[in-house]
């Protein structure tokens, strides 16, 4: 078998019909202003998460003398305001879910705490409290 051609595939080169228009290279500076906001973000998360936590709690017995537990976890969030139905809001966020709490405590909560908590949105829904990480 005796090789007739050989041709070098980059992101610049055309294939059949297949071609790049620009290279992923140019979105790297995209990419390391998303990374290093998350990077800020996070830094900030580690030095406040127990000031969250007890904002959260002390919003919490204003509103209800019901027991509750807590439950924490990392999500991508992904949902319309609650008020422009329009803005999307997408990233990602601590939720916070309220075991067993009543969801007309949880939108009471808001009045204690608000939309924007210390510059990151926060979303009541049902018996969850979402706060964005950006």
């Amino acid at each position: 078998m005796k090789i007739k051609k050989v041709q070098l595939v980059t992101e610049a080169s055309k294939v059949g019909n297949v071609q790049f228009i620009n290279t992923t290279e140019d979105q790297f500076p995209y990419i390391e202003a998303a990374i290093s906001s998350l990077d800020n973000n996070l830094n900030w998360w580690k030095s406040n998460w127990e000031n969250m936590e007890n904002t959260l709690m002390n919003a919490y017995t204003k509103v209800s003398s019901s027991p509750t537990k807590i439950r924490t976890r990392f999500t991508i969030y992904n949902g319309s305001d609650d008020v422009a139905k329009d803005i999307k809001w997408t990233g990602p966020a601590i939720e916070y879910t309220f075991v067993n709490a009543n969801s007309g405590d949880i939108q009471e909560m808001k009045k204690h705490i608000g939309n924007i908590l210390e510059g990151h949105k926060v979303i009541f829904k049902d018996n969850t409290v979402t706060i964005l990480f950006g």
